[in-house]
């Protein structure tokens, strides 16, 4: 469950934009409990999945949500958030998206470090090759890139070199699956780029470690036709099943 942090609010407001969002998605798990939870341990995820509900962690897409502030790492600690991702695609006071070129700033780097101190996740999803590249050399504890597929299905800077996977692997993080069909192959004439998706997520699950790979860890789509389904269904599919029956079930 994240806060996204659009790349335009800065300062106290982005502070306040992230606050006021995460009290709002928290009421809306709390009106349906029998059928969600917030979950702040492993074992409450757990109790809840075993409950057969939706289980959610509290999360920032956006380390604008820091207001420039090291201060509000541990302010959102307090808050029970459990990972945030540094950047989004433009830039911010941490560093630079995809759509940029520098690496982590000098208060990224601070609070790469102040995260991982205070139990926040390091998510590296939308982060440019040159914060990536900072985070292996700062970084202490593995961390994820929760919504993000590889160059070798589609070339787009948005997605993870096999270098890049390999190492966030090596180093024990999780890697989610991003079903937008324009990351998970190029666009066809038509401008869907979802004619090989099925394939991408396929040869993906096949190819990559079960512990290591989410499967539609963020269901967002074009809306084409072909990808809608393909989302709503992977919703229900479990990980387990892909790798070890050797395919998807039938009528996917």
């Amino acid at each position: 469950m994240a806060v996204w942090v659009p790349d335009s609010i800065r300062g106290r407001a982005a502070v306040e934009f992230t606050d006021s969002h995460l009290a709002y998605l928290e009421t809306l798990v709390e009106m349906i409990p029998e059928r969600a939870v917030l979950a702040d341990s492993a074992s409450e995820l757990q109790k809840g999945v075993e409950e057969g509900k939706w289980v959610f962690i509290r999360t920032i897409e956006g380390g604008a949500a820091l207001g420039g502030d090291l201060e509000k790492i541990v302010h959102f600690a307090k808050k029970k958030i459990k990972m945030m991702t540094l950047t989004w695609n433009g830039e911010n006071e941490l560093g630079s998206g995809c759509a940029g070129t520098g690496g982590l700033t000098g208060f990224g780097k601070e609070a790469v470090k102040l995260m991982e101190e205070n139990g926040i996740i390091v998510d590296c999803s939308h982060l440019n090759d040159a914060g990536f590249e900072d985070l292996l050399n700062i970084t202490k504890r593995p961390f994820v890139a929760s919504h993000s597929n590889l160059r070798s299905c589609c070339e787009v800077p948005r997605n993870l070199r096999e270098d890049q996977f390999v190492e966030l692997v090596r180093r024990g993080g999780l890697c989610g699956i991003n079903l937008y069909s324009r990351f998970l192959s190029v666009p066809d004439q038509k401008g869907e780029g979802s004619a090989n998706c099925c394939f991408a997520i396929y040869t993906g699950c096949w190819s990559w470690e079960e512990r290591t790979v989410s499967p539609g860890e963020q269901i967002w789509t074009d809306r084409s036709p072909a990808t809608l389904p393909l989302a709503r269904r992977l919703e229900r599919l479990p990980l387990e099943h892909i790798l070890r029956s050797g395919g998807f079930p039938k009528g996917l």
